[in-house]
């Protein structure tokens, strides 16, 4: 039987009539797609009219590594400061430093970009860095062209923040591209031990996130998201402490991957923007840096972890006794139970060195680098991947770890990755040399590099400057994770002797700056330390027209003009500190040094509510910055309310446990309440991180002279001299703890000093009429009494010495 077709039902209408029923007709395919397109164009319209909106709002934050900005009709590009927020949270944000270059370059100009980290932004003081020093060996080899290096390295970043740098240089017409990075892979923004996000994601779920966070709506909704246990406050190395990981751990497969991704893309913007790029390997510190943290192989027994122990400690005693041989046996035997905890294998290399085996030594020292569970260095694996990416990529590779391997018995190292002024010399000639080998016509000049010492000249690396560098080195390294290493308190003598051998006073390096700043007029960094120079010497006119040529060469930072205010509000012209600080502002909204330097000048003022309101606002931004706290403190002392002055200067310290501002003050406030105990303690730990700090030794020899205790008072003045011997109160004072032991002669000689320096210090005067009076100079002692007198109408002392003096000129006994 035939199969039926389906019919269309049919319905009658209300005639009774029979009538076709319509047919439901399938959508076409032109409707599916009018509907699909709708479905994605009105969602996308309102997300983007969101967008828009948030833009015009002023919401959130611009993302580019440069900024544009108009100078006199110059197109004038800028690092922009909250370039890093993207990559940090906002409160422990890293910033690029302050950059100011036309936009497009000029004519014989070689223009040269540095990517990379703190190493090779040259911290801890990037004015010294090698991309400094670079620039000044290329000008000085070529004169004839204007060499400018760009630096666009920035602390605590890796390849996933500077492969974004590189994307922005694309457009800046650089000659070359230098790629110096790899130290922060693991510890950086999505590195397998990051504190800042989930670790170790994809690199396309990286690319994901960044090009979110560069739209408003991406940064409306990180805002919304955002832990409560985000960190406050910027706290170095010690954010990391738990971070610990095996070098066989699987999310250093990631880590490894984004590397080899990142820096392949680098050197592919590099090549297409027709820039010359050159790859670099990355030299650590072996020998002296002894690994943050170790950790045991996870299947070791109980009596198999005794044994280790037991051996490892008999080695290490044979070590501290010179026993090497011995030491080196038992360190084998121990690591034939576990070869895998980086400490026995650091001090298996150092064995090795004394023992004069350097190739066992040197593959031993790079096994404890890579055994390191705080993975703070570039490892065996990173330095691979760049030589790789360097030879499929077809450019040019600088081997610095094998180069600088050869400079091992220098000491080139601040630390464990940052290198010091001759490291640093070092790492720039072989770029220099290099570099030239590319530089079409180039090759042709024979004349030679300037030298580690001429490169000093002209950056004017002085005395002064060493001590300020290493005395900012010193108090880092004796902090976490730091001091845990083996070698800390060997390491911190050192640093202790050299600061007091560093002890010569500033105003004797002004000619060396004077002398470099004829040479490179246009060079704000220069000048900046200049200023810093002058400052230290005393001399403020100075420091605050060096600060004025900062902002002159650098009108867009704010750090020209919050030191501009800063010296206008010590000479007395607050009207004039006020605008500076107002400038400085307006470039930084969100400065906590200017904001700090303002709440100071309105204190000064007497506005004090106005004050407070700046410090809690400093306070709001980063919660640990020590100055506002300490000025804070400052202020509330002033009012009268010694426990309110006393907590803030301790918390000061809770945040920043090398802080010798706190100290100071809180010494200073103790002591004015008869607390002289914890007051001299402070005061010994000030100058224990600060060794040649004037106010610290002047306070404390007061308080020792309080204490009876002259000798050491005098010791204490005149370390404080070394520094600022233009300083009449200290000469006074060292007057008075000489007159107390008897050493009149000096005593004398210091009064005198004192009244020349501080002419309206009327104790200065008397004082000094004593000491003349005493050796028989009785006309010069009656004009000092009868200044005290001008100075202090009302001195009964001065009138009865007065007195005594003419009486004494006349054939009587001067008699206090």
């Amino acid at each position: 039987m035939k199969r039926r077709r389906n019919q269309p039902k049919q319905a009658s209408n209300a005639g009774g009539e029979k009538v076709q029923a319509a047919s439901i007709v399938p959508n076409s395919p032109g409707s599916r797609w009018r509907r699909l397109g709708l479905a994605v164009l009105i969602p996308l319209f309102v997300l983007g009219l969101l967008e828009f909106g948030l833009r015009v709002a002023g919401y959130g934050y611009r993302t580019a590594f440069f900024l544009r900005v108009n100078d006199n009709g110059r197109e004038m590009l800028t690092a922009n400061p909250k370039f890093g927020w993207r990559f940090f949270p906002a409160a422990v944000a890293r910033a690029p430093r302050p950059l100011y270059l036309a936009a497009r370059k000029p004519p014989d100009t070689v223009r040269i970009f540095v990517f990379g980290e703190s190493a090779a932004m040259g911290d801890p003081e990037p004015a010294y860095g090698f991309a400094r020093q670079l620039e000044r060996v290329l000008q000085a080899r070529h004169p004839e062209q204007k060499v400018e290096v760009v630096n666009a390295a920035m602390t605590a970043i890796n390849s996933h923040v500077i492969r974004e740098i590189a994307a922005d240089c694309k457009r800046r017409q650089g000659d070359f591209w230098l790629v110096f990075a790899g130290n922060n892979e693991v510890i950086g923004p999505f590195g397998a031990g990051t504190v800042f996000g989930r670790p170790a994601p994809s690199l396309a779920a990286v690319r994901l996130i960044l090009a979110l966070k560069r739209t408003r709506l991406g940064q409306l909704l990180e805002q919304l998201t955002r832990r409560a246990s985000e960190p406050a406050n910027w706290e170095g190395l010690e954010f990391f402490l738990k971070s610990q990981l095996a070098r066989d751990h699987p999310r250093l497969k990631t880590v490894y991957a984004s590397f080899a991704g990142n820096l392949g893309d680098i050197a592919d913007f590099g090549e297409r923007s027709g820039a010359t790029v050159l790859l670099a390997t990355i030299p650590v510190n072996l020998r002296d840096c002894p690994p943050f943290a170790s950790q045991h192989r996870a299947d070791l027994r109980p009596e198999q972890l005794a044994d280790w122990r037991r051996l490892f400690s008999i080695g290490a005693q044979a070590q501290a006794a010179g026993r090497f041989d011995e030491a080196l046996s038992d360190y084998h035997q121990a690591g034939e139970i576990d070869d895998g905890f980086a400490q026995l294998v650091f001090q298996r290399a150092s064995c090795e060195m004394e023992l004069n085996q350097p190739a066992a030594a040197g593959t031993d020292f790079r096994l404890a680098r890579d055994l390191d569970t705080l993975r703070f260095r570039a490892d065996s694996r990173i330095n691979e991947i760049s030589r790789r990416t360097a030879a499929a990529k077809g450019v040019s590779l600088i081997d610095a770890e094998e180069e600088l391997a050869r400079h091992a018995e220098e000491n080139i190292f601040y630390d464990h990755v940052h290198f010091n002024f001759t490291g640093n010399y070092r790492l720039a000639l072989l770029f220099a040399e290099e570099l030239e080998k590319r530089w079409p016509g180039a090759r042709t000049n024979q004349s030679p590099w300037l030298a580690e010492a001429e490169v000093a000249q002209r950056l004017a690396y002085t005395g002064f400057d060493e001590r300020r560098v290493g005395e900012e080195m010193r108090a880092r390294l004796q902090q976490p994770p730091f001091n845990a290493q083996s070698n800390f308190r060997a390491r911190d003598e050192r640093w202790q002797a050299r600061l007091v051998a560093l002890s010569a006073a500033p105003a004797g390096y002004v000619s060396n700056y004077e002398a470099a700043v004829a040479q490179a007029p246009e060079d704000w960094l220069l000048r900046a330390n200049f200023a810093r120079v002058l400052d230290e010497a005393g001399d403020n006119s100075g420091a605050a027209r060096q600060w004025a040529e900062v902002s002159r060469l650098l009108p867009h930072s704010a750090e020209g003009w919050a030191n501009q205010g800063r010296f206008a509000r010590l000479s007395g012209d607050t009207a004039r500190a006020k605008y500076f600080l107002q400038e400085a502002l307006k470039q930084q909204p969100d400065s906590v040094e200017t904001r700090t330097e303002f709440g100071i000048l309105e204190a000064s003022l007497g506005e004090n509510e106005s004050a407070r309101r700046q410090f809690h606002e400093v306070l709001r931004l980063q919660p640990g910055f020590s100055a506002a706290r300490v000025n804070l403190g400052l202020l509330l002392a002033h009012e009268g309310n010694v426990a309110g002055a006393s907590a803030e200067y301790r918390e000061a310290l809770r945040w920043s446990t090398n802080s010798v501002g706190a100290r100071i003050n809180l010494a200073n406030l103790l002591a004015a309440h008869g607390q002289r105990g914890e007051a001299l303690t402070l005061y010994e730990q000030a100058i224990e991180l600060e060794p040649e700090n004037p106010i610290a030794r002047y306070n404390f020899g007061r308080l020792l002279a309080a204490e009876n205790r002259a000798a050491d008072a005098v010791t204490n003045f005149e370390a404080a001299l070394r520094q600022r011997a233009d300083m009449g109160e200290i000469h006074y004072e060292l007057g008075q703890a000489l007159a107390r032991l008897g050493r009149e002669t000096e005593a004398l000689d210091e009064f005198s000093q004192a009244v020349r320096l501080k002419p309206d210090l009327a104790d200065a005067h008397l004082n000094y009429g004593v000491a003349l009076a005493r050796s028989k100079r009785y006309s010069e002692a009656m004009a000092e009494f009868r200044e005290t007198l001008r100075l202090r109408p009302q001195d009964e002392r001065a009138q009865r010495m007065l007195e005594k003096a003419e009486h004494s000129r006349g054939g009587g006994v001067l008699k206090q």
